[in-house]
């Protein structure tokens, strides 16, 4: 990692790391063997970064490119980018039910549902 660590999370179990970047790389790291398992990247700088507590390979980040994404560890590819707000996201959080998530950016909150209902 060569700019600076904006955020980090580690998932429930302990066993992985995941780091935001200012460039927009995410970094995720195995720490049972303490070596990066992949990278993704962002357009912008990386402001939040939240795994899910069921899936610890599933992770949700959030950027200056006003963008919510959601990761696979397991490739580290995207699953879906979310877009919605004008301006800069700053977090992302999920409901105690794990079946949705809000993000806040500059611009306000949006709710999210994770389920088709």
């Amino acid at each position: 990692m060569e700019a600076p660590v904006e955020c980090v999370t580690v998932t429930q179990t302990g066993n992985l790391a995941v780091a935001g970047c200012g460039d927009g790389v995410l970094s995720v790291i195995d720490l049972t063997v303490q070596q990066q398992r992949c990278q993704m990247q962002h357009e912008n700088g990386v402001t939040s970064v939240v795994t899910h507590p069921l899936a610890e390979h599933l992770i949700f980040s959030t950027s200056a490119d006003k963008t919510l994404r959601l990761w696979d560890a397991r490739t580290g590819g995207a699953v879906t980018v979310l877009r919605g707000h004008k301006e800069m996201l700053h977090h992302v959080c999920l409901d105690a039910q794990r079946q949705r998530f809000v993000t806040c950016a500059d611009d306000g909150m949006l709710l999210f549902n994770m389920t088709n209902d």
